[in-house]
């Protein structure tokens, strides 16, 4: 799952196995789910705080000095805490492509020990904007972005520890990723009780640097002592008498042997692979579903107001009610993997090798079919102004998160060279990002009317059909 130069070196960095040292395997999975489920994706829960950064006064003294209006101070600050949003989200996604080459050039410790320290610094600024200047939750945002990022990139290959249940482990760690908001939900929820905000996210900062250091020196030191000469021997494409006597693996290790020979000789290069079709329909189809999904979330204070203009209090406890609707990720997100896993198993293998690559690419027509549905629905209903409908948005939402990124990290797997992941998931994701800064101008209000981008998003949602077609067609 790593480019050519960590796969080198894979004996010291993840030691992938097929036969002994199973309990070591479990348990630095164990440990990995942890890390995803409880600090991951826990910046896409800012929403469930706005109510505790109003009342300590974010943003507040700018704006009332410029309006006389309370609505117009309300507003603009709900703009601002989406700003807060999307630079997380963009900083999330466009550093994915320097950590993956930071991945390749030194690691997964390396890796690990940029992203513990991320989660640390991000965490102790976020507490000191309640402490200090309220700004500081900008560069707060951009280091819990980083860390998002690169605790998925240090945690997605150790899937292949178990190569069968692959595509169902990433599942599993990405729905983690989202399930991962609640915890500002849970800081919200402490406050209530008396518990100081600042001292509940340095915990979690801390706590989690703890836990990330620990597994690095420890877990990843006993993975590094399991030999993968069965995974390493597949990838350079040799023949090997272990592979062979082993009964149980021998005809999985033969089948990913010759599907990756025939992708090593369809994409000789990084080259190769930016001009094939099956890359670049994948890659608008990840934009397109990214970029409704990530404006969704920075959206939803400015939409809550509007739909809800009548009724702040409705509003407040829709947007508090949200973050419940990521914790059925950790179930909807297996889902992918075990959809993608079925219909791969029901592929009989072919002499002819393009034939079966096309037949393992189809398998993910389905649920990307899913997916842009989700996309579509979830991009329809947050302009009705229903709570019912709100509810089923946000639902939308989970569902379209879970597929999406699930789908990203197994379909590049699927479809090219393993030694290219890092540095294809780092580029695909990088690039999502840098759309994301369209989000700025489309959340001023004095710019784009908000119904209007909420319309031509419907339009643009639509095109996220396209590349599930193909492949179902294919």
């Amino acid at each position: 799952m790593l480019s050519e130069t960590a796969f080198n070196n894979n004996q010291k960095e993840i030691g992938l196995i097929l036969k002994p040292k199973y309990l070591v395997r479990c348990f630095v999975l164990i440990v990995a789910e942890i890390e995803m489920i409880f600090y991951s994706g826990i910046m896409f829960g800012l929403n469930s705080l706005l109510p505790i950064l109003k009342e300590n006064g974010f943003f507040h003294n700018q704006f009332n000095r410029t309006y006389d209006n309370a609505n117009a101070t309300s507003t603009k600050q709900n703009e601002t805490f989406g700003y807060i949003l999307i630079t997380g989200i963009a900083s999330c996604h466009l550093f994915s492509f320097p950590l993956g080459l930071v991945m390749d050039r030194y690691g997964i410790k390396t890796t690990k020990l940029i992203s513990a320290s991320s989660l640390l610094f991000g965490c102790l600024l976020f507490s000191s904007c309640f402490l200090i200047r309220d700004i500081l939750i900008f560069p707060a945002f951009v280091l819990l972005g980083i860390f998002a990022q690169s605790i998925c990139i240090c945690n997605f290959p150790l899937a292949i520890l178990v190569p069968k249940f692959q595509n169902i482990i990433i599942s599993i760690f990405s729905g983690s990723f989202s399930s991962s908001a609640m915890m500002l939900t849970f800081v919200l929820y402490a406050y209530q009780r008396g518990i100081d905000v600042s001292t509940s996210i340095l915990t979690i900062g801390i706590s989690g640097f703890i836990l990330m250091i620990c597994s690095r020196k420890f877990l990843l030191d006993k993975v590094d002592r399991i030999k993968a000469k069965e995974i390493l021997v597949t990838l350079n494409g040799e023949s090997d008498n272990r592979i062979r006597n082993c009964k149980s693996d021998s005809y999985l290790m033969t089948s990913i042997m010759k599907q990756e020979n025939y992708k090593n000789s369809q994409f000789p290069r990084m080259k190769t692979i930016l001009r094939n079709h099956y890359f670049l329909f994948q890659l608008f189809f990840m934009v397109i579903t990214f970029f409704r999904f990530s404006f969704f979330l920075a959206q939803l204070s400015v939409q809550m107001e509007k739909n809800f203009s009548d009724d702040e209090t409705k509003a407040k406890s829709i947007l508090l009610v949200g973050n419940y609707f990521f914790i059925p990720s950790v179930v909807i997100s297996p889902i992918v993997g075990l959809m993608i896993d079925y219909q791969k198993n029901r592929v009989s293998p072919s002499k002819d090798q393009e034939a079966f690559y096309k037949s393992i690419l189809k398998c993910f027509g389905i649920p990307m079919l899913i997916c842009s549905l989700a996309n579509l629905s979830m991009s329809i209903l947050i302009i009705i102004p229903n709570e019912v409908a709100m509810y089923m948005a946000y639902l939308a939402c989970t569902v379209t998160r879970c597929f999406m990124f699930s789908l990203n990290a197994s379909y590049i797997i699927s479809a090219f060279p393993r030694k290219y992941f890092g540095k294809l998931f780092g580029l695909n994701i990088t690039i999502c990002g840098c759309v994301s800064f369209l989000q700025y101008i489309l959340l001023l209000n004095n710019i784009c009317n908000l119904n209007v981008v909420n319309f031509i998003l419907i339009a643009f949602s639509i095109l996220s059909f396209i590349h599930p077609v193909i492949l179902l067609l294919n």
